[in-house]
């Protein structure tokens, strides 16, 4: 106990999967959130980004739609964050929006590592950005 806040993040194709969202993700964050609040702490989510070439997500036979590109598959995310916080009414650190403007301001910023998903080391430092601002900020 003792916390201000306790942060959220889903495996990061599950939001995307409409089966997972729903009969995974959701269910699950809204169990969490009542153990959170129950400790007197408060709820964040963890918004991810979208892999660097989109495409579609696929786990055992559930397959989200062919995202064309990390946009594409952002919007997904970003909906899947932001219903659920509306939902449990918990903040979101929208680390996905924060890595979408890093790169309509600079398409050649490097935010992913080789494999196309995991943050590189300028992902990681605005992703803490994003979450200092979150938490910080009121």
């Amino acid at each position: 106990g003792g916390w201000n806040y306790v942060i959220l993040q889903e495996q990061s194709q599950y939001p995307t999967i409409d089966f997972y969202r729903y009969n995974s993700m959701y269910p699950s964050a809204g169990k969490l959130d009542s153990l959170i609040h129950y400790v007197n702490s408060n709820t964040i989510f963890y918004m991810t980004w979208g892999r660097k070439f989109g495409g579609e997500q696929c786990i055992n036979g559930y397959c989200s739609p062919v995202f064309i590109d990390f946009f594409h598959m952002q919007d997904s995310l970003r909906s899947a964050y932001n219903e659920i916080a509306g939902i449990l009414s918990a903040k979101v650190a929208p680390v996905g929006l924060g890595w979408k403007e890093a790169l309509l301001q600079n398409p050649n910023i490097d935010l992913w590592q080789m494999d196309y998903s995991h943050p590189a080391l300028q992902g990681s430092y605005l992703a803490a950005c994003i979450f200092y601002v979150t938490i910080f900020s009121g």
